[in-house]
């Protein structure tokens, strides 16, 4: 594990901040952008929402964002009594170009973000205007999450 990996987790164990992953290396300031996604049983992008600036409270969410860019790939969380479990998939083509990969996770104070679900463990929080990084920590392939399921 790298030494940004281990800081991440040391910062998102103190639940005071929020990670984005991108593939750019020197944003000042982020800024909010449209999102979409396909919705299950579809195969169109549709509007995910208003435009916002989306983060989340998992580093392991915001590194494979950052790494993770070709291909199809994905994950989910579900919450549970003890926490919340986040499951990871991509095809092998998208993890095959991902280990040449160079990332960039912005860690982002929480002030002025929100919830999509209203509950703290959700994984993905998002704010309307622009916000500044605290922090910015470059990633590799070697950071991704351990167990990543295998897509066709």
């Amino acid at each position: 594990m790298s030494e940004s990996k281990q800081k991440l987790l040391e910062l998102e164990k103190s639940r005071l901040y929020l990670f984005h992953g991108s593939s750019e290396s020197d944003i000042k300031e982020l800024e909010p952008r449209q999102g979409y996604t396909i919705p299950k049983g579809k195969e169109k992008l549709i509007k995910d929402g208003e435009p916002a600036i989306a983060a989340t409270p998992y580093a392991d969410i915001a590194i494979f964002r950052a790494i993770v860019r070709k291909g199809k790939s994905g994950f989910s969380a579900s919450t549970k009594s003890a926490g919340i479990s986040i499951s990871f998939n991509a095809d092998k083509k998208g993890l095959d170009i991902a280990k040449n990969n160079i990332g960039y996770v912005y860690v982002l104070n929480k002030d002025g973000f929100v919830s999509r679900s209203g509950d703290d463990r959700h994984m993905e929080w998002r704010k309307a205007t622009p916000t500044k990084p605290l922090f910015i920590y470059k990633v590799t392939y070697e950071d991704l999450p351990q167990k990543i399921k295998i897509i066709p």
